[in-house]
């Protein structure tokens, strides 16, 4: 029954007039009674990316009943990666920027990803066997200002597997991880270069960006970034000295590709 629901509602947004009510559907409808938890649709996506999505989550839905998630930053993927290009996908969720990134720079290019919560590692890992995607690497890790491990928090009340993070305040389950510094794990892959880094962590930005310096001096890569305020001052740290730390690498604000109340994406580059 709730399989079918979600086809029929499927239906009623690919409507663009409901498509545009999409956020309301889910915050008077969707999300307080619970319709979809535990249906799972398997979709094409842009075209040619099979994904099997859980409609419990509010990523995946979105990709079901909308057809896309953070458009704006998969555009941008688009217009700066190039075949046999090197991306960096940090806080990989369920795969979407990889998948993308994958089809971008074919055989000659190569993916590097990293996800370290394990139910969203699963079902990547589970994308890329589907899609048959050969030039990705998929590290189940986290990237931090440190070799070691740190903890991973879950609210399993939210419904958004990408809300895991390591500052939570309040959460019901947890999973230790290994987590790297990127400077060190590019130097031992002996990757030749690298176009383009996607950051999004829930607050672990600044460590990793902390855990790149020899990146930023040596590849200067363009860099995604999530600049999310709460999560940053979870972890003691603030969208300022973010800032201030890819500033003093030569790095500016070039483009903000979408915002919502608390965050926004924005991208960075070497000038």
């Amino acid at each position: 029954m709730r399989s079918l629901l979600a086809s029929f509602f499927k239906i009623i947004l690919s409507i663009p007039f409901f498509r545009q009510k999409y956020f309301t559907f889910h915050k008077y409808i969707f999300n307080p009674y619970h319709l979809f938890i535990g249906v799972k649709k398997n979709v094409i996506y842009r075209d040619t990316i099979q994904l099997n999505l859980d409609l419990g989550d509010w990523i995946q839905q979105q990709l079901y009943f909308t057809g896309d998630y953070e458009k704006n930053e998969i555009d941008y993927l688009y217009s700066v990666l190039q075949d046999g290009g090197f991306f960096i996908d940090i806080g990989g969720n369920i795969g979407v920027f990889s998948l993308n990134a994958s089809k971008i720079v074919g055989k000659e290019g190569r993916v590097y990803a990293f996800e370290a919560f394990k139910p969203n590692y699963e079902k990547f890992s589970q994308h890329l066997s589907i899609n048959r995607f050969n030039n990705v690497i998929l590290e189940h890790l986290a990237v931090a200002d440190k070799n070691d491990y740190i903890e991973i928090l879950y609210n399993e009340n939210y419904g958004n597997v990408g809300m895991a993070s390591s500052y939570l305040e309040n959460f019901t389950a947890k999973e230790k991880v290994k987590s790297i510094i990127l400077d060190d794990y590019v130097r031992n892959q002996q990757i030749p270069r690298i176009d383009l880094i996607k950051i999004d962590i829930e607050g672990g930005e600044f460590a990793a960006l902390l855990g790149m310096q020899e990146i930023l001096t040596h590849y200067k890569p363009k860099i995604i970034i999530e600049i999310n305020n709460i999560a940053l001052k979870n972890s003691s740290h603030s969208e300022e000295e973010l800032i201030r730390l890819l500033v003093d690498k030569g790095y500016s604000q070039t483009k903000v590709l979408s915002r919502n109340e608390n965050s926004y994406n924005a991208v960075f580059e070497c000038l």
